[in-house]
């Protein structure tokens, strides 16, 4: 007999609940959280019900998508707002998800989840009447529509480890305490290439959305570079070092490293444009001469052949040390 309870973590949960949700049955979901893009992901099915954080703080406070909202209420979807929600419950008739997930990149992609999958046909119906019993407030598409247009991206990204911008602190951070913060490190094999006219298009958006996260009082230089399918494994936040290879001369010189400040996708294309943020005074190096900076590290990356992955720790200090400045921080 198929055990009716498990305990489901990380990328397990968004594969059990994506399964469910290609059934094309209702849902009842009750989630907190619904970052932007989410809509493009998660799709219930139309007679669902959608139960968060409608109010314009949360939107303003980068929590709550209303274009996502919107988005699945032109879908069918009713949405109903609660404030003190907390939970996390994806309910599909007979079976379900209880646990710590919202609907967001952050939480699929970077954060430690973990929640309850059942088929148990008792607890799958009682989840779907917690949801429904508490979906007393609906919202409209017209208070959707203010959500969208009062969303704010998230605060600036500080580049190391110190208060975001506006945080009080008990006194200014010395140098020894900026150590980098945890954000991944792709090494990324990038090629020389033009934009089509649909890329340059997404490139601006996404320049656009970049620059909007960029800390003020810093003269953020921003990038782009296009990623064929869905750079699921890329997340703003992060930072890149990358492999710039043309093809036509065959030159190739190490770009310097940068974060992730926004994506967007290329409009009727498998293909998304990556915008980054870098400081205008780093300079690329040429491969042979960044080989010698990182003094005989990224071997396998930097040889012919070298493919994209992750940097270990030893690598990441070794290529942070490569371009320093005092406000990289901030970036």
């Amino acid at each position: 007999m198929a055990e009716k309870f498990a305990l489901v973590t990380d990328d397990a949960i968004w594969h059990h609940i994506q399964q469910a949700l290609k059934s094309g049955k209702p849902a009842r979901i009750a989630v907190p959280f619904v970052g932007m893009g989410a809509s493009r992901w998660i799709k219930p099915a139309p007679g669902s019900w959608v139960l968060t954080r409608c109010d314009l703080q949360s939107a303003r406070a980068g929590q709550v998508s209303g274009q996502d909202l919107l988005a699945w209420h032109k879908r069918g979807i009713r949405l109903f707002n609660l404030q003190a929600l907390h939970a996390k419950v994806f309910a599909f008739g007979r079976s379900a998800f209880v646990g710590s997930s919202n609907a967001s990149v952050t939480s699929r992609d970077r954060l430690v989840e973990a929640g309850v999958w059942t088929t148990d046909k008792a607890l799958a119906q009682a989840a779907w009447q917690f949801v429904e019993s508490h979906c007393l407030e609906e919202v409209d598409e017209h208070f959707l529509s203010e959500m969208a247009a009062a969303y704010r991206p998230p605060t600036a990204y500080p580049l190391q480890g110190e208060p975001r911008p506006g945080t009080p602190t008990k006194r200014k951070p010395q140098a020894a305490d900026r150590t980098q913060d945890e954000a991944k490190l792709h090494l990324l094999r990038l090629y020389a290439g033009t934009y089509s006219d649909a890329e340059e298009r997404a490139a601006e958006r996404a320049e656009a959305d970049g620059q909007n996260r960029v800390d003020a009082s810093v003269k953020a230089e921003i990038e782009t570079f296009a990623w064929q399918g869905a750079p699921s494994h890329l997340q703003i936040g992060d930072l890149v070092l990358a492999r710039l290879t043309d093809k036509t001369s065959g030159q190739e010189t190490v770009m310097p490293w940068a974060r992730v400040v926004a994506i967007r996708k290329v409009r009727g294309e498998d293909k998304h444009i990556v915008a980054t943020a870098t400081l205008p005074s780093w300079q690329p190096m040429a491969l042979d001469e960044f080989r010698a900076a990182v003094a005989g590290q990224l071997e396998n990356f930097l040889r012919a052949g070298g493919r994209s992955r992750l940097a270990t720790a030893s690598e990441r200090s070794a290529i942070l040390k490569v371009w320093q400045h005092r406000k990289s921080r901030l970036i």
